[in-house]
């Protein structure tokens, strides 16, 4: 048979077998049940013996399958046996296919190169970025294209091409290291050769830079720190019009987000469409990349030149109703997925902002992309934004005192948790408040405490004194120093590295040097650097169970409920201070527009869409009165 053909035989073959083991089950389970009429009349006879329709079986199977479990299960196991049969089936004539002609094409004619090859390419230099070994000679691209290796998550780019890229790359690098790991195993021996700069924010040691020494004083003065503005204000919009320069007005551009982010009008001005996040917390990551992939595609299938209203809400959103599971904002979103589903959008959703930054567009948005109705995404937008609206109140945090917190945990007789959304990693926190330990500590809460807390002079003390030492050692307020750091003796349970990976998505988390500390009641996990603390990874890889304990701190706004809800007495949401508090009130914005809600509790709000269309034909509707076309023509 032909390697370039559609394999009808092996098809064939392969139906025939299902249908072979399906038929006999039906003609079992007949034979089994004495054929008694209740099963219908027979499709023909053979001789005295019916035959019935092959599907059959699954018709008695769902009406009469409490008379006779055993008879059905057995002509169950005949069905299924089929399906075995057939991939048996399948491969085995696939791989006599295969060794029939060793050389097809079908689909593609892709091969490993031969010496001669990869000698041509000019792949066998002594320089350049490392790609690969060919017998004894190292595979290597020393041009002036671009590199890309794609592969899953552990699989070896880093120790088989970064590393040894870095390791014998001549010139300078600039490497995005979001683990840390090129640096740890490269920063030494490339600074035997040349300057070696770390760059992270979020670590005391990092070299700093300071965008304001580019201003140039004089005439390019206030251009330069309207760039500079700009680009710390809105990176993303800036992002997409360099891609709009770069690729011209004919590329569409779709772009997934999360529904915390602040989309502005820079950003939609470059877009043809978008795809939100439907779930908080957050467990969608590859879905809205297929959704906006999707959607990508439809554009460029159908040529469409699509439509994108948004709606500004001014309310900023907190709290429980924020969960998408059993939340308010997740009815809202259910709203907008329906939108979908009808075929009345290519996509909506709604954006709650991120509370803890300050940017002039920060708010809550509903949007909506149609294919053509203008009219149709803005009326669907305002709909969405007034639901939203509606909701406001419900949208805000429930939050206890700490004092009141550590009253009613002592009062109560089952596990408690309490939440510290205002020091809350995944937010932006720092990581490092110690007031939920100083109040339970004041507040004489006497049974056993599970905490956590990012002190690096702390974890690092507990690794210089070793396990089973016991040591007088600041605890907290490493980076806010509003937070002043609470001396204790404390006994070095355990130490390690702080690798663990995070229990929902998988993704790597690196605490670095981690401590496992005791004193009094308390046992605190003590880590070196902030990771996502949503979920309990961290406290599993350290040995550490938070259902050993009678009360848990969690430093994250929410977690998803089987983690703490779903066996915790009582789960208190305590107001502490912290750079990412659910008290928005306690925040300091000063940028985003005003009159918002909840800061201003007497804002009023109407819906007023703005529609943006990037390649805007003309229109045979008639416009929507409240709507501001935006964008190039």
């Amino acid at each position: 048979m032909s390697a370039t053909k559609i394999l009808w035989g092996q098809i064939i073959t392969v139906f025939l077998i299902v249908l072979t083991a399906i038929w006999s089950a039906t003609q079992w389970t007949a034979s089994a049940l004495a054929y008694q009429p209740e099963l219908g009349p027979p499709w023909f006879m053979v001789g005295n013996w019916p035959i019935y329709p092959p599907p059959a079986f699954f018709w008695w199977w769902f009406s009469f399958d409490a008379y006779a479990p055993d008879i059905f299960q057995t002509g169950a196991y005949i069905a299924v046996s089929g399906g075995f049969m057939s991939i048996t089936v399948a491969i085995a004539m696939s791989v006599w296919r295969a060794r029939e002609l060793k050389n097809a094409e079908t689909y593609g004619s892709a091969r490993w190169a031969t010496e001669k090859e990869i000698r041509k390419a000019g792949l066998l230099g002594d320089n350049g970025v490392v790609l690969g070994q060919f017998e004894r000679t190292y595979l290597r691209h020393d041009g002036p294209e671009h590199v890309l290796c794609y592969a899953p998550t552990r699989s070896g780019k880093g120790v088989g091409l970064v590393v040894p890229s870095l390791l014998t790359w001549p010139g300078s690098a600039i490497v995005h290291d979001i683990k840390g790991e090129n640096w740890t195993l490269t920063a030494g021996f490339r600074a035997r050769h040349g300057r070696v700069l770390l760059f992270d924010p979020t670590n005391a040691l990092s070299a700093a830079y300071n965008p304001l020494l580019e201003v140039r004083r004089g005439q390019w003065e206030v251009r330069d720190v309207q760039n500079v503005a700009d680009v710390l204000v809105d990176p993303e919009g800036s992002l997409l019009e360099a891609l709009r320069t770069l690729f011209g007005e004919d590329l569409p551009i779709v772009i997934s987000l999360d529904l915390h982010g602040i989309l502005t009008d820079r950003m939609l001005r470059q877009i043809d469409g978008l795809a939100i996040y439907r779930t908080y917390p957050h467990v969608d990551f590859a879905d809205t990349g297929r959704r906006a992939a999707t959607l990508l595609l439809d554009i460029i299938d159908r040529d469409l030149d699509p439509v994108i209203a948004r709606v500004t809400v001014p309310m900023l959103a907190r709290g429980d109703e924020c969960i998408t599971r059993n939340g308010l904002y997740g009815d809202v979103l259910a709203d907008a997925h329906l939108l979908e589903g009808q075929g009345a959008a290519l996509a909506a959703g709604v954006m709650i902002g991120n509370p803890f930054t300050d940017a002039p567009e920060l708010c809550t948005q509903a949007i909506v992309v149609a294919e053509t109705d203008s009219d149709g995404a803005a009326e669907a937008a305002s709909g969405l934004a007034r639901s939203i609206w509606a909701g406001r109140q419900r949208l805000v945090g429930k939050l206890v005192a700490p004092a009141k917190a550590v009253a009613l945990a002592i009062a109560e007789q089952g596990p408690v948790v309490f939440t510290d959304a205002a020091d809350a990693t995944s937010s932006g926190a720092s990581g490092d408040s110690n007031v939920l330990i100083k109040e339970l500590r004041d507040g004489c809460y006497g049974r056993r405490v599970l905490a956590q807390i990012v002190d690096p002079g702390a974890a690092a003390a507990a690794h210089a004194a070793g396990i089973g030492a016991t040591i007088a050692m600041p605890l907290g307020g490493w980076h806010d120093k509003r937070f002043q750091p609470l001396v204790v003796t404390a006994t070095i349970e355990s130490l390690s590295r702080g690798r663990a990976r995070l229990e929902t998505m998988r993704l790597p988390l690196d605490a670095g040097p981690t401590a496992v500390i005791t004193f009094e009641n308390f046992t605190v996990l003590v880590m070196s650097r902030a990771v996502h603390l949503f979920d309990r990874a961290m406290y599993f890889a350290n040995g550490l169970n938070p259902r050993d304990f009678d009360l848990t701190i969690v430093k994250s706004p929410h977690t998803e409920f089987h983690m703490y809800d779903a066996w915790a007495s009582r789960n208190f949401n305590v107001d502490a201070p912290g750079s990412t508090s659910a008290n928005l009130a306690t925040l300091g914005h000063t940028l985003c527009a005003r009159p918002i809600y909840p800061l201003e509790q007497d804002t009023t709000f109407s819906p007023a869409p703005v529609l943006y269309r990037r390649r805007a034909r003309p229109s045979t509707g008639t416009a929507h009165p409240a709507i501001a076309i935006k964008g190039s023509p």
